[in-house]
C-alpha cells in the first residue's frame, strides 16, 4: 500500500502533521513497515520532528551517506534493494517506522 500526502504550499504544517500522525498510528496499532519520506531537506519539519538536531547538523551530513542522495547513487547504478533503502533510514520504531531524509541538494 503506498500513501501520498501533498499540499500545493510548502511550509504548512497540516500536511506534516497528517503524515506523522498517520505513519506512527500504523506503526502502533499494525503489523506493517512503514517508510517516511519526503523531497525537501531545508526548512523540513519532519527533520525537525523525528530527529535530533546534533543529526541534522550540515557539517554531519556533508557528505550525503543518508536518505534519500545515499539511496539515489544505487538508483544510478541499478542496483537498489529493499536493504538499500533500509540502511540510508533512519529508524524510529524498530521494525516497524523508518525515515528517509529528504535531498542535501539545493
Amino acid at each position: 500500500m503506498k500513501v501520498a500526502f501533498w499540499s500545493t504550499v510548502h511550509g504548512q504544517t497540516t500536511t506534516t502533521s497528517n503524515v506523522l500522525a498517520i505513519s506512527i498510528m500504523i506503526a502502533l496499532k499494525q503489523t506493517l513497515k512503514t517508510l517516511i519520506t519526503h523531497n525537501h531537506y531545508y526548512h523540513s519539519t519532519l527533520e525537525h520532528t523525528l530527529l535530533d538536531a546534533n543529526y541534522r547538523d550540515p557539517e554531519l551530513t556533508e557528505f550525503s551517506d543518508m536518505g534519500i542522495d545515499a539511496v539515489s547513487r544505487f538508483i544510478k547504478f541499478n542496483t537498489v534493494d529493499e536493504s538499500c533503502i533500509k540502511n540510508y533510514a533512519t529508524t524510529i520504531i524498530n521494525n516497524r517506522l523508518d525515515f528517509l531524509t529528504g535531498n542535501k541538494q539545493a
